[in-house]
């Protein structure tokens, strides 16, 4: 025994050396658990090489604004961002953000505190780059969204904006601070809009046609879906050529309010200049049980 472990001793040590996992393989595993946070973060901690796919899943996906955790997980989010030493930025790519008062349902009488915090983080992090952004806000809370530059990187915008409508007689300049906040979103893809407002019985607030030069021509080359949700003040000005342009829309949704009628010459319009291109999908969508009789003669001349 003594002999064998004295030439034992004797053989040169082999190398140490670990075969890499396989992306392959690494992809299956953080896969198969990628609803379970507690094994996401199990997983960031194996090697270096499975940290970005482990933290995508983890910090890549929106949370669900179900009883109010939205705001929470938001504001830790803004908190986490703020840190000097956050290396998840890069990993963040969709994000939802609801900024409405507790038992309101339309709008804002101040400017949320909430999202001037968000706006704060998202313009100090240039190494975020979001691919899809949620926003349920008031009217008065897009100013503080104007300064952030990078939501450039956006490829769908799905946007809520709710108006007090009181002593309200035109929506122009409203909208006018929509379509300006997405003026430098050249890479959208999908957008969603929705005009929102509590008229307070006055019925429905009129929207002029935009004036030339209203705000700096918007131009999406790469827009494919667009979702109208309030399409009685929106159509006037996306028809407008020298205002929106986007000649690649292959897919359109018209929703129509119950208590809103569009005007069958816009709806004319809109049909024969936007859609008349490459629109392959048409949806007209009535929140009553039909379509008005006017918009269906209209759609059937």
């Amino acid at each position: 025994m003594t002999r064998v472990d004295t030439e034992q001793d004797s053989l040169p040590e082999s190398p140490r050396t670990t075969l890499p996992c396989p992306l392959e393989i690494q992809d299956r595993i953080i896969d198969f658990g990628h609803n379970n946070d507690s094994f996401l973060f199990a997983c960031s901690l194996v090697c270096k090489s499975w940290l970005p796919a482990a933290r995508y899943h983890i910090f890549g996906k929106r949370p669900r604004p179900y009883q109010g955790s939205t705001r929470n997980r938001i504001v830790a989010l803004c908190h986490l961002l703020d840190q000097p030493y956050c290396t998840i930025a890069t990993y963040i790519k969709h994000l939802r953000v609801v900024t409405r008062h507790d038992g309101s349902n339309y709008y804002y009488d101040r400017k949320s505190r909430q999202l001037e915090v968000i706006s704060m983080s998202l313009a100090k992090h240039s190494a975020l780059r979001l691919n899809a952004l949620d926003l349920d806000v008031g009217i008065d809370d897009l100013e503080e969204l104007s300064g952030v530059k990078n939501l450039s990187s956006l490829t769908s915008l799905n946007l809520c904006v709710r108006i007090d409508g009181y002593n309200k007689t035109d929506l122009s300049s409203d909208i006018i601070q929509v379509f300006m906040l997405m003026s430098e979103m050249k890479e959208l893809e999908s957008l969603t809009l929705k005009i929102a407002y509590d008229e307070y019985g006055q019925g429905s607030i009129p929207v002029h046609a935009p004036q030339p030069g209203a705000f700096t021509k918007l131009s999406f080359q790469k827009l494919r879906k667009l979702t109208l949700r309030s399409a009685v003040y929106l159509l006037p000005w996306l028809m407008d050529q020298s205002l929106v342009y986007a000649p690649e829309l292959t897919y359109v949704f018209l929703h129509i309010n119950h208590d809103n009628s569009v005007d069958c010459a816009v709806l004319q319009q809109f049909l024969d200049t936007v859609c008349s291109r490459r629109v392959e999908n048409l949806i007209l969508r009535s929140a009553g049980s039909e379509l008005p009789g006017e918009l269906l003669v209209c759609l059937l001349a």
